[in-house]
């Protein structure tokens, strides 16, 4: 029984520690071995709550199992996974701990069955990702990792404050459905909101990623937003005002992830806007719609992180992932370039892919729920995505005329490794879906995404997003933000006026409480 009281994350913090004082050969085989031992972990069939404990007269849950947090679980265990089969060896055992410590931090708050040890872990995961990108060289990764932090900050703070309201309230502090109607209801859907990247709060995320290394991006993309998306599915299904949000998510930043021309800062926003499909989904909150929620989360989480890496490997390749500056790659780098088009043909959700049974999932999802405006702005949104992200990245980067200096081919390494362990998920998803379909909350299900209704509206999303790829490329729209600069968005405000301002109010409180003690003093 102590191996099923075992959080999983628990078992990546270890091996955070200890690559800290390993050599670097044995590095990347402890970060592998911990994340197979979190992912064997995560398949424990015992459900219910184990290791609960009390502290300071609350009672603490760091192990609750079941199907929800199992199928999340996995998604950051396979993430981990990948993560390490990347190249540990070639990173600093710093990074290397800041990784695992990310991931591990996520994948405990994703079992852990109360507040307060949500909110540990998730912050504890948050120090790692600022962590990620305070360690790197540059004035800029440190200026965004500071950033991130004030981000997160205020997500911690929000969510304690929602947490001690709902705990007064209800006399527990466990982590279960709130309402939105509630002062704890709002604070804490604020504060996964901030996570998962909710309107005016997605920028910390196209501001964080395409700072930090190519491992790094990854993890960035994938456990912050997903762990907002879990604990939202966690507290807040069936809340019709996330619906809203959630197709808001899908459609604001598809002008930015067209135009933009850095590439990882382009990815960031198709995260986001695939987040928002799964946020669409967990506000509609029928069983259907949650499993279509962690179905897409599956598919979404392998798919970003092959992109993110191929981008990681042009990046090291060429100095820079802007797609001004690149093109005509896929003759230097063949495989990177094959395994990118796959990750990319299933956020396109082709047949086969693991998109395709996802999507799938939350069209079928959406044309039940009676949201017919939703369903087809969804549907809209998705053919978007297909342009932005999965036609626009792999075409800028390896098919694009070459504005590049011929190279010589690249060899296979561990980056590729990684990328064809999450390929292969892709494609076995993609052939046998009912495989993933049992795992998914709150019950297994049966569906079956291979007719020709289905297949014949992602044809049709196909051709739509093929011209509006086509149309976006006529009309220049990838020249907007050629010159260099980054693209407008809300954070100009955010980190501009402000900011200042809030820098001006604090240097004046400071100003007076100073005064007030002196003034304190003389009496």
């Amino acid at each position: 029984m102590a191996a099923v009281s075992f959080n999983p994350g628990f078992a990546l913090l270890l091996g955070a520690a200890l690559v800290l004082v390993t050599p670097a050969r044995a590095r990347n085989l402890i970060a592998l071995a911990a994340s197979l031992g979190a992912l064997a972990l995560a398949f424990t069939p015992s459900f219910g709550e184990h290791g609960a404990f009390a502290q300071i007269g609350l009672r603490v849950a760091p192990l609750r199992l079941d199907a929800l947090s199992q199928t999340f679980g996995m998604i950051f265990a396979l993430a981990a996974i990948m993560l390490a089969l990347h190249g540990g060896a070639a990173r600093s055992r710093e990074e290397e701990a800041a990784l695992l410590t990310h991931a591990g931090g996520a994948l405990g708050a994703v079992y852990a069955g109360d507040f307060v040890a949500f909110v540990a872990l998730a912050e504890l995961s948050t120090l790692a990702a600022a962590a990620l990108l305070l360690s790197r060289p540059g004035a800029a990764a440190k200026e965004a990792g500071q950033r991130l932090i004030g981000w997160q900050a205020l997500s911690s703070v929000l969510f304690l404050a929602g947490a001690a309201f709902a705990i007064a309230q209800r006399g527990t502090a466990e982590f279960t459905q709130l309402s939105a109607r509630t002062p704890a209801g709002i604070l804490i859907l604020v504060a996964l909101g901030v996570k998962a990247g909710f309107p005016l709060a997605h920028v910390w995320l196209k501001d964080a990623a395409p700072r930090a290394s190519a491992a790094g991006a990854a993890a960035l993309l994938v456990f912050t937003p997903m762990l907002g998306a879990y604990g939202l599915a966690r507290a807040f299904a069936g809340e019709p005002a996330l619906m809203w949000v959630g197709v808001a998510m899908t459609v604001l930043p598809a002008f930015h992830a067209m135009a933009e021309d850095d590439l990882r800062r382009a990815l960031a926003y198709g995260m986001t806007a695939q987040v928002g499909f799964i946020v669409a989904c967990i506000g509609v909150g029928s069983p259907l719609a949650l499993a279509a929620a962690a179905a897409h989360a599956t598919a979404t989480a392998l798919g970003v992180i092959v992109l993110a890496m191929a981008l990681g490997a042009v990046m090291d390749r060429t100095g820079t992932a802007r797609a001004s500056k690149l093109g005509g790659l896929a003759r230097t780098m063949p495989v990177t370039a094959t395994l990118a088009c796959i990750a990319a043909l299933s956020i396109a959700g082709a047949p086969l892919t693991a998109g395709f049974a996802s999507i799938a999932l939350v069209f079928d999802a959406f044309a039940r729920a009676g949201e017919p405006v939703a369903y087809f702005t969804l549907v809209a949104a998705a053919g978007a995505a297909v342009a932005h992200t999965a036609v626009r990245i792999p075409y800028a980067a390896f098919f694009a005329p070459p504005r590049w200096k011929t190279a010589q081919p690249s060899q296979f390494g561990e980056p590729h490794l990684a990328m064809l362990v999450a390929v292969v998920l892709i494609l076995g998803i993609g052939a046998a879906p009912g495989w993933l379909y049992a795992f998914l909350p709150p019950d297994p299900i049966r569906f079956s995404p291979y007719d020709w209704g289905r297949l014949m509206v992602h044809i049709q999303l196909a051709v739509f997003a093929g011209l509006a790829f086509a149309a976006a490329r006529a009309a220049r729209l990838h020249d907007v933000d050629e010159a260099g600069g980054d693209l407008r968005d809300v954070d100009t405000l955010i980190h501009g006026p402000l900011w200042r301002l809030v820098q001006r109010v604090g240097g004046a409180a400071a100003t007076a409480h100073r005064a007030w003690r002196a003034g304190e003093a003389g009496l």
